[in-house]
């Protein structure tokens, strides 16, 4: 409970000064602890509270337009990543998770590389593949971010604020149908909600501290040791 506890406070401090990262950092830890099939609800009910604590902050910025091709990719998605979850072999979704978090890496520096050039906004049919591709890893390894970031990130024409908010809208969204499907399939039971409950000190104060780390650290450099150690801690569940 302590080792979930750090774990837990950390990964929200995170989303609370980047705005993403919750479930990439908890994931990348808690499975070895206890498993992929009892990590994944539970950072499931802890993300959920995190994301309605910050879409409330950032309603006003949500816009429809924005949302309606994410959100039908990620209701399709979803299920498909939850029965991936329940049906597959563990060691293959421990692989799965590997290549998501190098992938997520790999994706990381090459857009670093690039640099801030300007490039013209894709459009809603990437959106949708985007949001495919996050309901997808969100329903069965919590880590649905990085397709979303980066399909975020192309759309020039947003506001930060509206960025942060599709990201929230759309992790509430695909949330709102992952876990009811855990329920169904018995992976989120009394215990695993207990757990949530006994750590919620931890997802509050997490979140305290990430909006105060916001305003005493260089986003980009916390950015980049979050990449380099999400590209070990990958790699690790890929040669353990």
């Amino acid at each position: 409970m302590i080792v979930l506890a750090v774990v837990v406070f950390f990964a929200a401090a995170l989303q609370g000064s980047l705005g993403f990262g919750f479930g990439l950092v908890t994931m990348s830890v808690l499975p070895r602890f206890m498993g992929i099939d009892g990590a994944v609800p539970l950072v499931a009910l802890l993300g959920q509270l995190i994301n309605v604590l910050l879409l409330v902050q950032l309603r006003r910025s949500v816009r429809w337009s924005h949302l309606r091709a994410v959100l039908l990719g990620g209701l399709l998605g979803t299920p498909i990543g939850v029965w991936a979850l329940s049906s597959a072999k563990p060691q293959a979704l421990t692989v799965g998770l590997g290549v998501t978090l190098l992938g997520w890496f790999v994706i990381t520096q090459a857009r670093a590389l690039r640099g801030g050039a300007a490039r013209a906004p894709v459009g809603e049919a990437w959106g949708v593949v985007a949001g495919v591709a996050g309901g997808v890893l969100g329903g069965a390894f919590n880590t649905g971010g990085p397709p979303m970031v980066m399909y975020a990130a192309s759309r020039t024409d947003w506001t930060p604020d509206e960025t942060r908010a599709l990201l929230q809208a759309f992790f509430a969204c695909t949330a709102a149908v992952q876990l009811p499907l855990l329920v169904r399939s018995g992976l989120l039971d009394a215990e695993v909600a207990w757990s949530a409950f006994t750590v919620l000190p931890a997802v509050v104060f997490g979140l305290l501290a990430g909006r105060w780390i916001a305003t005493k650290l260089d986003p980009n450099r916390y950015r980049g040791l979050l990449a380099w150690a999400i590209a070990g801690l990958g790699l690790s569940y890929l040669v353990g």
